[in-house]
């Protein structure tokens, strides 16, 4: 019996492995085309080339409590308190032209939320666990 060389060996082991896979496909989609799906378009996507301005959440209240940003601009702001906060729309749900303005859940010490501003306008927000200390307002210019 002869031995067949390396490169023909390779060559057999390739074709192998297309004819393999293109036959499981084929079984697996049942002669139905593939369709590659869009990618999911995200109601807040992150700005480009603004860095976002930042608002830190102490035991407090927001610091800072307002902050001017520019049409796009995103503001993110970081839990630096031992409590769960949740930033959301002032008063929440607001009619302010803002879908997704509300975190999407309590976050713990460390965490953030961003938000990316499109309109101009002046925005409160607040904590929604904690809505009597916790205020601030976003002015988008």
């Amino acid at each position: 019996m002869k031995r067949l060389s390396k490169r023909t060996a390779i060559t057999l082991a390739v074709v192998t492995i297309v004819v393999g896979a293109s036959l499981y496909l084929a079984f697996i989609y049942d002669g139905k085309p593939i369709v590659f799906k869009e990618s999911p378009q995200r109601v807040n996507p992150q700005p480009l080339f603004i860095d976002p301005a930042e608002v830190s959440v102490m035991p407090y209240g927001f610091e800072p409590k307002t902050v001017k940003i520019k049409q796009g601009q995103a503001v993110v702001w970081t839990n630096k308190d031992s409590k769960l906060h949740q930033i959301a729309s002032d008063p929440y749900p607001g009619e302010d032209g803002l879908p997704g303005f509300v975190s999407q859940g309590a976050s713990l010490r460390t965490e953030i939320f961003l938000y990316t501003f499109f309109t101009k306008g002046t925005y409160p927000y607040h904590d929604h666990l904690n809505p009597t200390i916790y205020k601030g307002t976003i002015i988008v210019e």
